[in-house]
């Protein structure tokens, strides 16, 4: 039998699989974001004993540790490169998408935490332009959301 974090680290790496897989896809940033953050809900929301597991908080040498964080932060580099493709002229984005990693991640947990992980998928647009708006602007996540049929 696996145990408690075991068992979160795999959820977790199929998780960012299933987003990675829907990024790769694509071409621009802005398709590529549109394209994983749906796909990581949509996995959430199908699955809410995976939800769970994944967001799991574990103890370890003492303290606490969340190992969805890390998955999630795993993402910032999509997002600085979104910052360059879009030309924001954002001399270091690395603040601002480990900000924005921060904004979807409380915005998943919190949903799963307090039993709405079935009701993710449902929050897509709005995740999405969380993701894509300091970089690309509201318009940008507009326009990809409607290419992926969400929006």
């Amino acid at each position: 039998m696996a145990s408690r974090a075991e068992g979160a680290s795999a959820a977790i790496e199929r998780l960012v699989g299933v987003a990675r897989e829907a990024a790769a896809a694509e071409p621009s940033f802005a398709a590529q974001v549109s394209a994983a953050v749906p796909a990581l809900l949509d996995a959430l929301a199908a699955d809410p004993d995976l939800a769970e597991t994944a967001m799991a908080r574990e103890e370890s040498e003492g303290r606490e540790r969340w190992p969805y964080r890390e998955a999630l932060a795993s993402f910032a580099p999509l997002l600085e490169r979104a910052a360059a493709e879009a030309g924001m002229g954002i001399e270091e984005p690395g603040p601002a998408a480990r900000a924005v990693i921060a904004g979807l991640t409380a915005v998943i947990l919190r949903e799963v935490d307090e039993g709405r992980g079935e009701d993710l998928a449902a929050l897509a647009p709005e995740l999405v332009d969380l993701a894509l708006s300091p970089f690309a602007g509201s318009k940008t996540a507009a326009e990809a959301m409607r290419r992926h049929g969400r929006g």
